[in-house]
């Protein structure tokens, strides 16, 4: 309990000097205009399913934290990990939408909503996203993204059924 309050107090510590340092500032519209071109950007690289394009924008160190599979590390393996393929195209539709745009330094954060949409208009993803976007040689790359879910968990199989086939 008492180790607990310490890391609390720590926590608050932290984020008291950060918000307190003028390291952080108020979403701007500047940011937020960069943020949306980049977003944009995104965007139209997956949905031409431009494998090129789309690793450009990640830095080469960055970070992927999809929803229930391991964090991705790089600009290679996560452009693997998307999968791109020209017989994707015009399958779905992703939209990604810029909310909030902080920048410090060399860094940005920022955060939005996606929605993933097929040809039929059947919704495939509906979420939000947290980013972190550093500048790279002039130009906004992103470095560390966390997309999560908006859609309900599937339901759990009934009692007894599993997915190896047990219960009988």
């Amino acid at each position: 309990m008492k180790q607990t309050r310490v890391v609390r107090s720590a926590l608050v510590m932290v984020l008291a000097l950060f918000f307190g340092s003028g390291l952080a500032q108020e979403s701007d519209a500047e940011a937020l205009d960069t943020l949306k071109s980049f977003v944009q950007q995104y965007a139209d690289a997956y949905n031409q399913q431009d494998a090129e394009a789309f690793g450009q924008l990640w830095s080469e160190d960055g970070k992927f934290l999809p929803d229930n599979s391991p964090m991705v590390e790089g600009r290679e393996a996560i452009v693997e990990f998307e999968g791109f393929s020209p017989d994707n195209v015009g399958t779905f539709e992703i939209s990604v939408e810029a909310t909030e745009a902080i920048s410090f330094g060399d860094m940005l954060y920022g955060m939005g909503t996606f929605r993933v949409v097929g040809a039929e208009g059947q919704v495939f993803e509906d979420g939000k996203w947290m980013a972190l976007y550093k500048q790279v040689d002039g130009g906004l790359q992103l470095y560390r993204l966390t997309p999560n879910s908006n859609l309900p968990l599937p339901e759990a199989p009934a009692s007894g059924d599993t997915m190896t086939g047990g219960g009988d």
